[in-house]
């Protein structure tokens, strides 16, 4: 079962009516929710929920370990190692072809994203109980839900430990009902309406071009409608995930803020899956900073030349296994350097010409905003592959023609969702009453229910 199979809310009902009614019973609680996690993973196959569970088993007993406090770097890196060696056998046991019904001969594709979420999580537990952060957990039940809770498990967020059990044990139990199927109707919106219209506009606009003949329009349209469809598809699973866990009285951290809206390239991943940035800036970019200034890098890190330098040593670092966690092929390096020459420049113009490349002023900000929006969709990984990979470069003869301007008219209807979108998300963060939430949530499910086209597609896992 995915997110948008009636299945999958059955079991969300089902698993809410235990949550509610096992309330004051907190570890039998915890065991539900755990419960239903494991029916959600073994839906798809059961072989996924097995290795999952095992392996967060594996997890916890590692983290056991460092009650005994002799040897933790060993036990550290062996965790980390064990986790890393984890999820490329995941990789390597998927079947990379996804077209197939996402059916896998041992483990589902499905987990193969789950997986990756998961194995973040389990670092992130490890290094902070070796730094003494958190203590180690002695509950098997309150590891195995932060681990596997489901609607997380599959596209995050990813969660810190202390934070995640708080919401956990000191959950908002009065019905949500509202609110949450403001954010499942607001996911359904962009995945099934949205998104999959804007895949579906390159099948149509390509459908009249050889490689060699498409005009420049054609190839900035669809730079721009795979930058819709890609945010869409991923934000759509989060803001269900959202809703759902709702249902059950927790709170997921948001992990997307507009990231279109980005005044810089920094800014940008400060607001595009915001978990994974929190963690990479935690785990990977400020020690590789701290081993650079360890390090004394060039004549002296204090200078800002070498400041400079050793950060964007960092910021490459980071994208580097950015790009690593996402997969292990051309195009995702491509797009991680791309990135980190970016905010690497960033950083160089900022430090050395100031306020003069922070662009406050409103013009300065709508000006930065498209250029962002525009570079985003330059080095999407979809449009490197077009280019660099699969070499259709756009014609330079002409700017549009009549096919083009076609298939522009036909998902014109497109423009107006979009919008709306951008209105609704722009509001939602102004803490509106419930009464918006109520109305919102009555049109997008009126919207979804007469435009929807098709199932979702994990546009954004996909290699094209």
């Amino acid at each position: 079962m995915d997110y948008f199979e009636i299945n999958f809310y059955a079991l969300v009902a089902l698993v809410a009516v235990g949550n509610f009614a096992l309330a004051k019973t907190v570890e039998l609680r915890r065991m539900w929710l755990v419960a239903g996690s494991v029916v959600f993973l073994a839906s798809w196959n059961w072989p996924s929920a097995l290795t999952a569970a095992l392996n967060s088993v594996f997890v916890f007993g590692i983290g056991k370990t460092f009650l005994n406090g002799s040897h933790a770097k060993i036990k550290l890196a062996a965790g980390v190692a064990s986790q890393i060696l984890f999820l490329i056998l995941v990789r390597v046991l998927v079947p990379s072809n996804v077209e197939a019904g996402y059916t896998a001969k041992f483990i589902s594709f499905t987990y193969l994203i789950g997986a990756s979420y998961i194995v973040l999580q389990h670092i992130s537990y490890l290094v902070d109980v070796y730094r003494q952060l958190i203590p180690v957990e002695s509950s098997l039940s309150r590891f195995l839900l932060y681990s596997l809770y489901f609607p997380k498990v599959l596209v995050g967020p990813i969660e810190g430990y202390a934070e995640f059990q708080a919401r956990v044990e000191r959950p908002v139990l009065e019905i949500q009902f509202v609110r949450a199927t403001f954010w499942i109707a607001l996911g359904a919106f962009k995945g099934l309406v949205i998104a999959n219209r804007a895949l579906e506009f390159y099948s149509l606009a390509s459908s009249g071009y050889d490689a060699a003949s498409k005009p420049f329009l054609f190839f900035w349209m669809t730079a721009l409608m795979t930058t819709v469809t890609i945010y869409c598809d991923f934000s759509a699973l989060v803001d269900i995930g959202r809703g759902v866990s709702l249902f059950f009285g927790i709170e997921l951290t948001p992990n997307f803020n507009q990231p279109y809206f980005a005044t810089s390239p920094i800014d940008y991943w400060r607001r595009w899956h915001i978990t994974l940035g929190s963690w990479m800036k935690k785990y990977v970019f400020f020690p590789v900073l701290l081993m650079m200034r360890r390090a004394r890098f060039g004549a002296s890190i204090s200078t800002p030349m070498s400041m400079n330098a050793a950060t964007s040593i960092a910021i490459a670092a980071t994208m580097l296994v950015v790009a690593a966690w996402h997969g292990f092929y051309a195009e995702i390096f491509v797009w991680a350097l791309s990135w980190a020459a970016l905010q690497s420049l960033q950083v160089f113009l900022v430090s050395h010409f100031g306020h003069r490349f922070k662009f406050e002023s409103l013009p300065g900000r709508i000006f930065t905003g498209l250029l962002t929006f525009h570079a985003s969709a330059l080095i999407g990984l979809y449009t490197f592959h077009l280019l660099f990979f699969k070499r259709e470069m756009p014609g330079l003869s002409a700017f549009t023609d009549a096919h083009t301007n076609q298939a522009i008219v036909e998902y014109r209807l497109l423009g107006l969702f979009v919008l709306l979108m951008i209105v609704i998300e722009t509001y939602e963060k102004k803490n509106p009453s419930n009464q918006f939430y109520f109305v919102m949530a009555l049109l997008l499910s009126l919207l979804v229910s007469m435009y929807m086209t098709g199932s979702s597609y994990l546009f954004y896992y996909m290699r094209l």
